[in-house]
């Protein structure tokens, strides 16, 4: 698939004097039509020589001897002034531009014209933003994403029978760290069960409930269960009959409820996902779910180190294994039960902490008796997590890796990259880290696909435009 970028800003590096939008007359400023309604006479030459294209980022010089000023358009709206004869411009690919030079403040003293059209590259590996408005949003549409096949842009729910709801609130963002697990433990022949977000402080966002109907009106004759992670105070009951009563009023389907666990805390809550994968596992008639003899193990207390289980989720939602959670330096009751739980079920399962010692104590590791997966920072940490999974074929470098920044948008992302087998890596809001630039890079060859997950405000267009950089 292509992107284009919709052109809005240009980088503009300049032979002479730089000004974008200059204030001398000649240049108008303030004008947004075409130069012709203001300038003619003699035609002066101009000229837009390509020097490169990066992803969907085009180069160009340009030159106009003898000319004071060059404006570029995009349709009516100017979008940069040289005041010189010459410079060069970034431009976005797919885009026509008007390139005119006037040779100088007087309405006949010359003008000249030239159009480009960058053309759109075909990316070798294609980066795709996953985004809404909110995180609400943005868990929409990484589920319209998980159920559709490309060349198709149509989404088929057609199968899925179970919904995922968690948490999308700051104050309970610990409460989806295992939820992945569950997309995997609610699998269908259409897939995992789909990961959405819902708010305790305000009505389920209207995304989610014309999502949901949808499920629903395309599984007639089938109950559509929502699966809630977390208690009454993540997630009110209230949400779930918001969600009832729209079905009720649109689609006419059936929905029930279902909460994972009632009370308790969020260790309790991962302990549950883990007991109910387990047994998901021993009552499947066939091979599509087999509990796998690994547990993965990370910090669940500080909401600082939270990004350590985000890396582990594709593991839980491909390969089946449960996440549980730890502090820094104890473990608590309801860890240590499912442990031994699960190692009494299979004396082969091993313990795999994803984290450095300041995230995940040795002490800890030694109680459980694990095996450390870690990286130095949260960036390097989940590439080091990604790459073990890769070597270990818990996951593989031939499905879409996804790219997010933000604890919720990384939720999303690592249930939908680890449903199709693939990898969640970290970067900063506005920057693309080193370590997950030289990861994408190093894995350029294999991947089919990047998914970018999460708005411009959470993860800025200039980062998306790096990852397309790294992988192409």
């Amino acid at each position: 698939m292509k992107r284009t970028m919709r052109a809005a800003t240009l980088a503009v590096v300049t032979t002479g004097l730089l000004a974008a939008l200059a204030t001398t007359a000649y240049a108008t400023p303030g004008t947004t039509s075409a130069c012709t309604g203001c300038h003619g006479g003699p035609n002066v030459a101009v000229t837009a020589t390509h020097v490169s294209t990066s992803g969907t980022a085009a180069k160009y010089n340009l030159s106009a001897p003898g000319a004071y000023a060059i404006a570029v358009f995009s349709g009516s709206t100017k979008l940069t002034t040289l005041n010189a004869s010459s410079g060069q411009v970034t431009l976005s690919t797919g885009t026509t531009y008007k390139i005119y030079a006037v040779k100088g403040p007087g309405e006949g003293d010359g003008i000249g014209s030239t159009t480009v059209t960058p053309a759109v590259v075909t990316l070798k590996v294609p980066v795709n933003r996953i985004s809404g408005t909110n995180q609400w949003g943005t868990a929409v549409a990484a589920a319209k994403r998980q159920f559709t096949t490309p060349p198709s842009t149509t989404p088929n729910y057609a199968g899925v029978t179970d919904i995922i709801l968690a948490s999308g609130d700051v104050k309970a963002q610990a409460d989806p760290l295992s939820a992945a697990g569950l997309c995997w433990a609610y699998r269908t022949g259409a897939g995992n069960a789909p990961l959405l977000l819902v708010s305790a402080a305000s009505r389920t966002d209207a995304q989610v409930l014309a999502l949901i109907d949808a499920i629903v009106a395309a599984n007639p004759g089938k109950t559509v269960t929502v699966r809630i992670v977390g208690g009454s105070a993540s997630v009110p009951d209230l949400r779930y009959s918001e969600i009832a009563n729209y079905v009720a009023t649109h689609s006419r389907g059936s929905v029930a409820k279902e909460r994972v666990l009632s009370t308790g805390g969020r260790y309790d809550l991962a302990a549950a996902i883990a007991t109910r994968m387990k047994d998901r596992a021993s009552a499947s008639s066939t091979d599509t779910l087999v509990l796998p003899a690994e547990v993965l193990v990370a910090n669940g207390t500080d909401p600082a180190k939270f990004f350590d289980p985000l890396a582990l989720a594709p593991i839980a939602a491909y390969r089946g294994a449960p996440i549980l959670l730890v502090s820094a330096t104890t473990v608590p009751s309801a860890t240590y039960k499912a442990i031994v739980k699960l190692r009494t079920a299979n004396p082969a399962t091993k313990v795999y902490v994803g984290g450095g010692t300041g995230t995940v104590s040795e002490s800890v590791r030694l109680t459980l008796r694990g095996t450390r997966v870690s990286g130095a920072d949260r960036y390097k940490n989940a590439t080091a997590i990604a790459n073990y999974a890769f070597t270990h074929g818990w996951l593989l470098r031939t499905k879409p890796a996804a790219v997010s920044a933000t604890i919720m948008d990384a939720q999303v992302g690592g249930a939908l990259a680890g449903g199709k087998g693939g990898a969640l890596v970290l970067t900063p809001s506005t920057s693309l880290n080193a370590a997950t630039s030289s990861w994408l890079s190093a894995n350029m060859g294999t991947l089919p696909e990047v998914f970018v997950v999460g708005s411009t405000s959470n993860l800025t267009n200039p980062v998306k435009t790096a990852v397309i950089n790294a992988v192409n």
